[in-house]
């Protein structure tokens, strides 16, 4: 059985507030009251499922699992579980077909813009569309008149995915290139601080333009829709990246080669991915709100004190003491941000040292992640003494506490 259910969550009492939203039926069909997305929303956020599988697939499996329990039979959990699983299970049996995310990158392109190949998935770059998916693209009318048109010359994209629905395609495909982005940007950026003037925009060189769309390898629509940028405004001057290709390159090797040695990978990708997305933001105390999450996530403290996230992050530094006040300075601007409007001139300058903080982070766990069998091993390592001294003396209460245990 996959389908599981997270912690914290009451799911037999959930599961009864449904069941006391289902309507009387004389055909027996299963209705439910107004109130029902409520509670079904909450449920949503209760459940796991594979990684592969999209949120709308989730939703429908849910809405199918509670829908299979007859309408006089009560909804428990063992019953909803299996049905979910089920279900979950049928979309896993489908078939791979071959998708093609079409969208656009703020980089001016050149030849040397090589096709970058994936474990599961394939990036190619191009100075334009070529003719079968700009007629497809065409078909959909709203891009052209609610969608500003990114500045020439952004670089086309075509992401080469295999799925089972165009929903996961646009997932994977989405994933694919914001970690390549991410790495890009990482590059980029890191170590920087910047002071701009006038109207906020991304600290992000290389962003995504306004659409993508989903086709077959023909080039027709998969789907007739498209995915956009929630956060896009307006175009940007395209990057010019041909000087300085061989070091970006150079970096994105190292990095993908190292992040797949490292037992954790996936949450190393998400967590890039997640540092990529929130610099694409113009809203910068956001930004800096979604940085100091990720923080959260290298250190493996989602759950524990500031203080615990912050005494993690510092022991990478030999200037400890300092980090941790920077650090204590972007926790008290983080909560001030949440907990009421709050406005300083040098916003973009924490942001910029949130995201120096999670690069510095990121390089550790590329550095030392394949020496960890998990985040949480890794966020131990962090807990230990900076100072030698202690670190010998626990060394031999470790060797002491192993002779303990065999006798």
């Amino acid at each position: 059985m996959c389908a599981e259910f997270e912690k914290g969550y009451d799911i037999p009492f959930l599961l009864k507030k449904i069941e006391k939203s289902r309507l009387p039926s004389p055909d027996e069909k299963v209705r439910f009251s107004a109130v029902f997305i409520e509670y079904v929303t909450v449920l949503a956020s209760a459940i796991k499922l594979h990684h592969v599988v999209p949120e709308r697939e989730k939703w429908g499996m849910i809405n199918g699992a509670l829908a299979s329990i007859p309408a006089r039979s009560p909804i428990d959990i063992e019953r909803f579980q299996e049905e979910l699983a089920r279900q979950e299970q049928a979309y896993l049996d489908k078939p791979l077909n071959t998708y093609i995310m079409v969208s656009n990158l703020s980089v001016e392109y050149f030849k040397g813009m090589r096709p970058i190949r994936l474990s599961d998935g394939l990036i190619s770059f191009s100075g334009n569309l070529g003719p079968k998916f700009f007629r497809a693209r065409k078909e959909i009318h709203q891009i052209e008149t609610e969608f500003p048109r990114p500045l020439p010359p952004y670089s086309w994209v075509r992401i080469r995915v295999e799925a089972r629905s165009s929903d996961e395609a646009a997932d994977l495909a989405l994933d694919h290139l914001d970690l390549i982005r991410a790495i890009w940007n990482f590059y980029l950026l890191h170590g920087s601080l910047r002071k701009s003037s006038g109207r906020a925009s991304p600290l992000n060189d290389i962003v995504a333009g306004p659409v993508h769309t989903i086709h077959l390898p023909d080039g027709q629509l998969a789907v007739e829709g498209f995915w956009f940028e929630p956060s896009y405004i307006q175009s940007r001057h395209p990057k010019r990246l041909e000087d300085r290709w061989p070091e970006i390159k150079e970096f994105e090797i190292k990095t993908l080669r190292a992040i797949r040695k490292i037992p954790y990978r996936i949450a190393i990708e998400d967590a890039l991915r997640r540092y990529g997305r929130a610099l694409d933001m113009v809203d910068w105390d956001a930004a800096t709100l979604k940085l100091w999450s990720v923080l959260e996530s290298l250190t493996d403290t989602l759950r524990l004190p500031y203080e615990k996230t912050i005494r993690r992050i510092s022991f990478i530094y030999k200037e400890r003491a300092y980090n941790m006040q920077v650090l204590r300075h972007i926790r008290d601007y983080r909560n001030r941000t949440v907990h009421a409007e709050f406005s300083r001139k040098d916003k973009e300058t924490i942001l910029c040292q949130a995201k120096n903080y999670v690069g510095d982070l990121v390089l550790f766990h590329l550095r030392m992640g394949r020496q960890f069998k998990n985040l949480e091993e890794a966020g131990r390592f962090l807990e230990l003494p900076t100072d030698s001294k202690m670190l010998e003396r626990d060394q031999k209460l470790m060797k002491i506490a192993l002779g303990f245990r065999e006798h």
